[in-house]
């Protein structure tokens, strides 16, 4: 038993950064990962025991489900009764809703998962250090392979990935390069923290290598402008403040010529790709109308306006933003593509998404799911690494990436749930 629960926890974490599963072309979007597979038999783990352990972080989270809930049924009323319908285009708002809370659902098992499965033995926590640092050596053999094959589109990886289409750029188990930054922050920061710790038993001098390997060469590679961006911000000047206090200071001189030399590039990259396609490329017209569509929405309907009612209530929004002509500057051909169809119809990130789904019950959630972990942690200056992958989970999410299949950040929290746990 106990070596079937290993081998299904590892299957877990590596479904958790499989990011484009080709199932997801009969299934739906749910379908991206395999998570949403295997949540029925987390289910059965979790009800198997009399016990169910549960933080104050998961109270909180399961709260703010049955908000969201809640709010979706009232705007699904609210919306039959203004158009008589309960159809926008061709999607049904019903069983959208119904859809767009399996996500919620499945990230929140996973997350009661992890937290159970770290409460239930104390050599559990062992295991699972061990598993993570395994995913990262199959994650670096995997960028490795994507690096020297990636010149004509191809890599030996395509038939793992949902569509045929050949793809230039590091992007790992995942659908494009920017879903793969919080993956690769997560499983090369994670061991370096274990190791220190004392929860991973392997050579030290080999995680660190391995670990900033994966890195620095996944920070190179990269052309996700939103990676590069934070990396510069969030991961860069606070991983120099962990190795200063670790016991590579001696190294310090080192570290900070190879910090410049990374920055320097990683800047230039940044620069080169911004100036050029600043105007011309989709992105950044989309971002930025999302962005002010979001707010509006959210001003308009402080309350939120649900999972599936969204689609009608922040289309209006999106319509708004462009009449203004404030966007007219940039690409608007995506955004403007919304306005006719609720296919990919999202903010692009879970800050935004979730302030149109559940307003001020969001904000709410978010300071004391969010913000008060990244307080705690501040507090107590051997949780250094635990606080830059928050950090940089966080400000992805309020960026340019939504949590919707990002399952790696639900295991990433309900592992600090535990941490903190222990540590009181």
């Amino acid at each position: 038993m106990i070596r079937l629960i290993t081998l299904f926890i590892f299957i877990v974490l590596l479904s958790s950064v499989y990011q484009d599963f080709p199932l997801v072309k009969y299934f739906g979007e749910i379908a991206r990962s395999p998570v949403v597979f295997l949540a029925p038999i987390m289910l059965v783990y979790i009800f198997l025991h009399k016990k169910i352990y549960l933080s104050s972080y998961g109270k909180t989270f399961f709260l703010y489900i049955v908000y969201l809930i809640g709010v979706s049924l009232i705007f699904v009323l609210f919306f039959y009764l203004r158009n008589d319908s309960f159809f926008i285009f061709d999607e049904n708002v019903i069983l959208k809703t119904f859809k767009m809370t399996m996500y919620p659902i499945v990230s929140y098992i996973l997350y009661l998962f992890i937290f159970n499965y770290l409460n239930r033995s104390k050599f559990s926590i062992f295991i699972l250090t061990k598993q993570i640092y395994v995913i990262q050596l199959i994650l670096l053999t995997i960028m490795i392979v994507e690096c020297l094959q990636n010149s004509d589109g191809f890599t030996s990886f395509q038939f793992l990935h949902s569509s045929e289409e050949l793809y230039w750029r590091i992007r790992l188990l995942t659908m494009e390069s920017s879903w793969s930054g919080s993956v690769a922050i997560v499983f090369s920061l994670l061991p370096v923290y274990f190791i220190n710790k004392g929860l991973l038993r392997y050579n030290k001098g080999l995680v660190y290598v391995s670990s900033f390997s994966f890195l620095i060469l996944y920070t190179i590679l990269s052309e996700s402008k939103g990676y590069l961006l934070l990396f510069i911000i969030s991961i860069l000047p606070n991983l120099y403040k962990v190795l200063k206090r670790s016991q590579y200071k001696k190294y310090i001189i080192p570290i900070i010529i190879a910090g410049i030399i990374i920055s320097g590039f990683v800047f230039v990259n940044l620069y080169d790709n911004v100036t050029k396609q600043f105007y011309s490329s989709i992105t950044f017209g989309t971002r930025f109308s999302s962005y002010f569509a979001s707010l509006r929405a959210f001003f308009l309907h402080p309350f939120g306006v649900g999972l599936g009612p969204y689609m009608f209530y922040y289309t209006e929004s999106i319509k708004a933003v462009i009449d203004t002509g404030w966007m007219n500057m940039f690409n608007l051909n995506e955004i403007s593509h919304y306005l006719n169809t609720t296919k990919a119809l999202s903010t692009k990130t879970y800050f935004f998404d979730q302030l149109v789904f559940g307003g001020l019950g969001f904000l709410l959630f978010f300071y004391s799911f969010f913000y008060l972990r990244y307080k705690k942690m501040n507090k107590n200056n051997s949780e250094n690494i635990p606080k830059i992958i928050l950090l940089f989970i966080v400000l992805s999410g309020m960026i340019y990436i939504t949590y919707h299949v990002k399952y790696e950040v639900w295991i990433f929290l309900a592992l600090t749930d535990y941490l903190e746990k222990k540590q009181i």
